[in-house]
């Protein structure tokens, strides 16, 4: 999550004030060092922060208790402490009142800032006394692409060190706009680690959270949904197509709960949905994909269910409640789960809550045609959908590119047939990493490697998978599954060596995680022996230089054992 503050510098006339964005899971010393920056201080004197502590509770249990006096519950508030201190113990020390104060490296946004209008006071330079007034205004989601901290707005003046008291001008804002930028650019370099981390994390890993607007129009369009009761007359195996007016790819929907088991829709997204329905509607043409392995590589789609409570998480209750909403009853809940390559099933993000709002009324006014006249699904040729396309586009995908062109409320679509494009032979697994990315590598050190490692007649497997349990490296990211880099000895099947890669900028770290390998050993094999393609691209630049064999085979028995192995020993320890 992240947090808006307004940070109000006190008694000042006219005003001066900044608003600011920080991810919640922040330190205080990260809001002090956000604070130095944005206001234009230089941190050369010490600093506290102050919570006002509400006993209002304290005082309501005293007045519970029986035969305890006005005097003596006085006396028991008087010795509570008024004020909570977070700052610097060690550099604040020679201050009584601020002794016992809360380091403010091991003290978090979250645990101090709730909700909205929670505020707090920062005290700068304790001669000068400058004192800012911090409040929550906002709890927003990260936004693709954002770093934070950042700041928004700067008014008023930045004032000069030193100055209270003193005929000293204030350096005073003319410029929002050039203002902002410089204090912007001055949190670049303060927070240079953590900006680079926002960077690097920008392509997709953080959920970017719907709006409690949204949710409640999403809430109000699947109640519809639900009351209308589609399953009665439609069966999973029916697919409609609709084509998106934002992005003009084809979704591919399935009524869910003819069976009288599971209620909601299935809303499988674009090319890569296609490829994710047809994984469910037909066998593995080559055999090598288990349901799992299917889930985290293949499946791009969007998941309503109506569920019992006792099935819906936390967060799932609490949108509900957030919304205005409440449910009763067996299959009554809404839940929302999105599903995409090598991550975690996860709640949807506000991207897809926009889409399904955009499209669930094209949903439900094509199940009430096709319930007045069922004809509509009847005749259809072999490998095609019925489909409702943007009218005046024939199918096409070329003409409308953006919400604002397309005129969401005004969109007009037709009856189509779109053929089914995909022949079962290339159904085939979403690529675990950019087969074009290239990796940073030492020509020197791989030339020397070939000279110097000792050569041996070891043939080894290789192979990349998916670990079988997912990661989430903070509060603000989808867990993803790592992947596991597996070396076997094809003769004796000893396992050489293992390893646990994440997939951002895999190739490079496959190339740091192969030449340490390496150079561990001290040799190097004869051969080579991979079954994925991918995998094989990988290594053949690493092959070639370092004088490798690299052979692309079927089947790797030895590899498919030791893997085997590995993952019923991870299922049986639960």
């Amino acid at each position: 999550m992240i947090y808006q503050f307004k940070i109000t510098l006190e008694d000042q006339s006219p005003p001066v004030w900044r608003r600011v964005l920080i991810d919640a899971g922040s330190t205080f010393y990260d809001l002090h060092l956000l604070i130095q920056v944005a206001m234009g201080w230089t941190d050369t004197h010490l600093h506290v922060f102050r919570f006002a502590l509400d006993h209002e509770e304290v005082l309501k249990e005293l007045n519970a208790v029986r035969g305890l006096d006005d005097a003596n519950k006085q006396l028991l508030m008087s010795s509570l402490k008024p004020y909570e201190f977070i700052g610097d113990p060690e550099a604040n020390d020679g201050f009584d009142e601020l002794n016992e104060d809360l380091n403010e490296h091991d003290e978090f946004l979250s645990d101090w800032f709730f909700e909205k209008g929670n505020s707090c006071l920062y005290t700068y330079d304790f001669g000068d006394d400058w004192q800012h007034h911090i409040v929550l205004e906002k709890i927003l989601g990260p936004v693709q692409g954002q770093v934070y901290p950042y700041c928004l707005n700067a008014k008023g003046a930045f004032i000069a060190e030193d100055s209270r008291g003193q005929d000293i001008e204030p350096e005073w804002i003319t410029d929002e706009k050039k203002a902002v930028k410089e204090i912007n650019d001055k949190l670049g370099k303060v927070f240079e680690e953590e900006w680079e981390i926002w960077k690097n994390n920008s392509q997709g890993d953080f959920v970017s959270q719907a709006t409690t607007e949204e949710w409640k129009k999403l809430f109000e369009l699947v109640n519809t949904y639900k009351k209308a009761k589609p399953w009665e007359w439609l069966e999973d195996s029916h697919i409609i197509v609709i084509q998106d007016p934002v992005t003009n790819d084809y979704m591919y929907c399935s009524v869910l709960g003819c069976g009288g088991e599971e209620f909601g829709l299935a809303m499988y997204i674009g090319d890569a949905g296609l490829s994710a329905l047809a994984s469910t509607l037909f066998p593995d043409p080559s055999g090598q994909l288990d349901s799992f392995q299917r889930m985290i590589q293949i499946q791009r789609s969007l998941l309503v269910s109506f569920s019992d409570r006792d099935e819906i998480e936390k967060e799932d209750y609490d949108l509900i409640k957030e919304a205005g909403f409440s449910y009763r009853g067996k299959k009554q809940w809404p839940m929302f789960r999105s599903f995409a390559p090598g991550y975690y099933p996860w709640t949807i993000d506000q991207e897809e809550v926009r889409l399904l709002i955009r499209l669930l009324p094209e949903i439900m006014r094509t199940c009430q045609e096709i319930y007045d006249r069922p004809q509509l699904l009847m005749g259809i040729p072999t490998n095609h959908f019925f489909a409702r396309v943007l009218k005046g586009h024939g199918g096409g995908k070329d003409t409308i590119n953006s919400e604002a062109e397309a005129g969401i409320n005004n969109v007009q679509w037709t009856n189509s047939l779109i053929p089914f494009n995909i022949p079962l032979a290339q159904v085939n697994p979403t690529p675990m990493f950019d087969v074009n990315e290239q990796a940073e590598m030492d020509e020197l050190l791989l030339q020397r490697l070939k000279n110097e490692l000792d050569k041996t007649k070891t043939v080894l497997e290789f192979n990349l998978f998916d670990a079988p349990t997912p990661i989430q490296e903070s509060p603000q990211q989808r867990p993803y599954y790592p992947l596991i880099s597996l070396w076997v000895d094809k003769q004796t099947g000893t396992i050489i060596h293992m390893d646990v890669l994440t997939r951002k900028s895999l190739n490079q770290l496959f190339y740091n995680s192969f030449v340490e390998l390496l150079q561990n050993l001290g040799w190097k094999p004869h051969r080579i022996q991979v079954s994925d393609q991918a995998v094989y691209s990988l290594l053949l630049p690493l092959t070639k230089t370092l004088g490798i064999y690299l052979d692309q085979l079927h089947e790797l028995p030895a590899l498919e054992d030791a893997q085997d192995a590995i993952l019923e020993e991870y299922f049986h320890s639960f």
